[in-house]
């Protein structure tokens, strides 16, 4: 895969068994994600006590770790009910990754703060923090508090010349960089980088945005209301600015300074709450990243901030600020805040409990402990039927399988956010899978389901949206517009229950059959995953044969996808060619008068087929300079075609005086591979 928009661990991690073993599925797919995010919470669970056993310590507290202890387990049952990250513990993405091995760097600076080895600790945390970036930029948000713990601890350490310091770092600097420029340099320097700056840009900037602002939290409360319950997010924000509040209060020198900021969060959390509007001024400048951002970075810096506070404020405050109010569209990415605010949270609610303590108020810990039950009994239900409740599917059937209790405000329709994974999703599309090798089906198809779906269960097949030879409609999916010279071939069924429906462009003379997905989920499990055409089924691929054959003209070609190269009579290959126009002339108008061919000729150059161009391709004169340009062909078996093997060539030919143009070694066209006809 060239560049697109992120690092290559999350692939890593799918293709290592996939190499091993010729096989793959959704289980041993989805187990290595699954098995990070539990160690999320174990390794949340190991920090919060080393931060926070020294902090309880400063503060003359008996038995500090348990108190510890207790901020810990409170920030990992916030974590455990997350359901965000329930979400992408379920998928086969990055999340997870970046949150364990931000987690684990961490704690690798903390101990080289309380004196172990800078060697073995900074080499460990260089190691996590550059995989972390590896599997996304989203593990650069902690690179303020991970700096912030190197600095004080060498700080502490006697460290005042740069001696010292070149000692420890030099090791984990080189280490770091190895690691990340081993991908990100080829990345930057590849020919599409462009497009990922481009897609980069859409993501940070809004072209109709007129400040440099956003206020993307009405947006985020819509969708953590959808992942999560109501409930949650009410009372655990507000934990969380109760607590920073008083931090600000109690932290700042002088106190007076500490006030302001704190009546600044509490008047611009009530302003957000009430009237959101007020916050944006006639430029357009919106106002939440003063009202917030201002008070977040007071507390960072609050002059008697505890360390272990200041370091988890410090891990909150860059992301928080970033996804609220300077990413246009920051969608889920504010998972990067989830794994500080439940230390904070966990954090807030300990030492209330503990200032009760304190107090000899022991007796108001009973109503804190019966309002936290009460709020878990609320959410595990909702938890059950939104990710583990396989009938009805709660995001396609939505609102209908719905609680009344767990109303949100958008109500019944949902937020326009488009950023929805890890529910609950079975159409049986491993029938249609096994259904493409057994040749029931042949041909491209059209579906209203992403491509990144079915391109993996059909093995690449060709997906076309203009007269497919086949519409796959799934049921539970937004209505798919079927012409009406279309027949109902088939249908699939999920443990009894119709899902997808087939129809074909020929005319059906038996009834419609029905396959069970119980009945080919084994043998499509079983089937080894050969090099089949990925085009089709990611977002931006090399061609699967790579190529580098130039025309006049300046036109390129760069490779070609090709599904089959054996065929029995009736059976189709299809072909998938890749052309860049490189030069910087106006080719497309002298490409006008040619037309792409590709036909299949024998040993002695005699035409024994034309392939059929689809999915109506731009020709070559449509070709733009701007992106690659890709040209789809059918070629079928016919049954007049004896067997044997054959060449497959491409060429661009006169569509009037009918001769080729020539490649630049002076050939007529390129010969792309053999077909053999059984």
């Amino acid at each position: 895969a060239v560049p697109a928009s992120q690092g290559p661990l999350e692939v890593l991690l799918v293709a290592g068994p996939l190499v091993l073993t010729g096989h793959t599925n959704e289980f041993v797919a989805r187990l290595p994600f699954a098995l990070v995010h539990l160690g999320v919470l174990l390794g949340s669970y190991l920090l919060a006590r080393r931060l926070f056993t020294p902090f309880f310590a400063q503060q003359q507290t008996q038995r500090p770790e348990r108190w510890a202890s207790a901020v810990a387990l409170g920030a990992i049952l916030v974590l455990a009910l997350d359901g965000f990250l329930i979400a992408f513990a379920r998928i086969v993405q990055y999340q997870g990754v970046v949150l364990l091995l931000t987690v684990a760097a961490l704690w690798c600076c903390w101990r080289f703060y309380e004196g172990d080895s800078p060697r073995r600790s900074l080499l460990a945390a260089a190691l996590f923090f550059a995989t972390g970036v590896l599997a996304h930029y989203d593990t650069l948000f902690v690179a303020p508090a991970l700096a912030w713990v190197v600095l004080v601890g060498g700080w502490q350490r006697g460290w005042r010349d740069w001696q010292p310091w070149m000692q420890a770092l030099g090791g984990p600097v080189v280490l770091g960089t190895v690691l990340l420029t081993s991908f990100y340099l080829p990345f930057v320097l590849h020919e599409r980088f462009s497009r990922t700056l481009i897609y980069l840009n859409q993501r940070i900037a809004e072209q109709d945005q007129a400040g440099p602002f956003f206020n993307n939290l009405p947006r985020y409360y819509g969708l953590a209301t959808y992942y999560n319950t109501t409930f949650q997010m009410t009372w655990l924000p507000l934990i969380l600015v109760c607590g920073v509040l008083v931090w600000l209060c109690h932290y700042w020198r002088p106190h007076w300074a500490g006030w302001l900021l704190a009546l600044l969060l509490l008047a611009g959390c009530l302003v957000l709450v009430l009237a959101p509007a007020q916050l944006v001024l006639a430029n357009g400048v919106n106002l939440t990243i003063v009202a917030l951002g201002l008070p977040l970075v007071g507390a960072v810096l609050a002059p008697a901030m505890p360390m272990a506070l200041r370091v988890v404020l410090c891990w909150f405050s860059p992301p928080f600020i970033a996804m609220a109010c300077l990413i246009a569209r920051p969608n889920t990415h504010f998972y990067t805040t989830s794994l500080p605010a439940a230390l904070l949270i966990g954090l807030t609610l300990v030492l209330l409990a503990h200032w009760l303590v304190q107090r000899r108020q022991q007796w108001l810990l009973s109503p804190l402990l019966l309002a936290g039950s009460m709020l878990v009994l609320l959410v595990l239900p909702y938890m059950g039927i939104v990710y583990l409740r396989q009938q009805p599917e709660y995001r396609r059937t939505f609102p209908a399988a719905r609680p009344g209790i767990y109303l949100a405000a958008y109500g019944d329709t949902l937020p326009e956010d488009g950023s929805y994974f890890g529910f609950t999703h079975r159409d049986g599309w491993k029938v249609i899978g096994e259904l493409y090798r057994e040749g029931v089906l042949v041909g491209d198809y059209d579906s209203n389901q992403k491509s990144l779906v079915t391109g993996w269960y059909t093995r690449g097949a060709f997906r076309c949206g203009i007269e497919p030879s086949y519409y796959v409609a799934a049921r539970l999916e937004p209505y798919l517009f079927v012409p009406e010279d279309y027949h109902l071939f088939g249908s699939v069924t999920v443990e009894g229950k119709r899902t997808l429906d087939i129809y074909t462009r020929e005319r059906v003379s038996e009834p419609p059959r029905t396959y069970a997905l119980e009945d080919y989920a084994s043998q499509f499990d079983a089937q080894p995953i050969l090099d089949f055409p990925m085009q089709r089924s990611m977002a931006e691929t090399l061609p699967q044969y790579p190529a580098a054959i130039d025309w006049q003209q300046g036109v390129h070609l760069r490779g070609y996808d090709l599904d089959h190269a054996v065929l029995s009579h009736g059976r189709v290959a299809t072909l998938l060619l890749s052309w860049d126009i490189t030069s910087k002339m106006d080719a497309s108008g002298q490409l006008a008068s040619y037309d792409l061919v590709v036909e299949l000729v024998d040993a002695q150059g005699a035409l024994i087929a034309s392939a059929t161009p689809l999915c109506e391709p731009e020709p070559p004169g449509a070709w733009t300079a701007a992106w690659t340009n890709q040209t789809a062909f059918s070629l079928t078996a016919r049954p007049d075609i004896p067997p044997g093997t054959y060449v497959m060539r491409v060429g661009l030919r006169h569509h009037i005086s009918g001769a080729w143009l020539p490649r630049r070694s002076g050939d007529p066209t390129w010969l792309v591979t053999t077909i053999r006809i059984e």
